[in-house]
């Protein structure tokens, strides 16, 4: 009898154990590619970045061959970024990022018109502002849903964020405002 109990104790130990390597492995694997997806996120804003600065500079410097082959490069950089990007998103940021995408057609076009304006800018930061948005809920989820605030859950629950002092400079401003 003992040695039976001794066999069903290791018995349920190796199934527990091999359960627990199971949901570790699938843990890693989503944050594997979750690390992934924010690093493809990051190089595709950088590249916008970078698309608008050499934008800037083509305009400032008259065209001068040097500038055009950083602007040129920049472009190219962005296009690729911009595969990236589709390789990895969701529906959701694709279709913003075509909406960033033509706003910043857009300001290019204006700035090379020699006529740049306050909305094609507001326009890009506005689309820009809406793909980050959509970027940080698809990586974290709704940060203002602790059931669904991903990166927030550790071994001892969820923590509220409305608690924990993060959000006290909106609160102040909120408080400001209705002073």
């Amino acid at each position: 009898m003992s040695a039976l109990v001794t066999v069903v104790v290791a018995l349920i130990g190796s199934i527990g154990a091999g359960l627990v390597y199971i949901w570790q492995k699938s843990v890693d694997r989503k944050e594997k590619y979750r690390s992934e997806k924010q690093a493809v996120y990051k190089g595709y804003l950088g590249s916008l970045r970078r698309v608008m600065d050499a934008t800037i500079s083509v305009k400032a410097t008259k065209n001068d061959v040097e500038t055009l082959t950083e602007y040129n490069a920049a472009t190219r950089d962005h296009n690729d970024h911009s595969d990236l990007l589709d390789l990895y998103s969701s529906k959701e940021i694709q279709s913003i990022s075509i909406e960033l995408e033509k706003a910043l057609l857009e300001w290019r076009k204006s700035i090379e018109s020699g006529q740049p304006g306050d909305e094609p800018l507001a326009n890009y930061f506005g689309s820009r502002h809406k793909l980050v948005a959509a970027m940080r809920r698809d990586l974290f989820g709704d940060l203002e849903n602790p059931k669904t605030a991903g990166f927030l859950t550790t071994s001892f629950g969820r923590f509220s964020r409305k608690n924990n002092g993060m959000n006290r400079d909106r609160e102040r401003s909120t408080d400001a405002q209705k002073e």
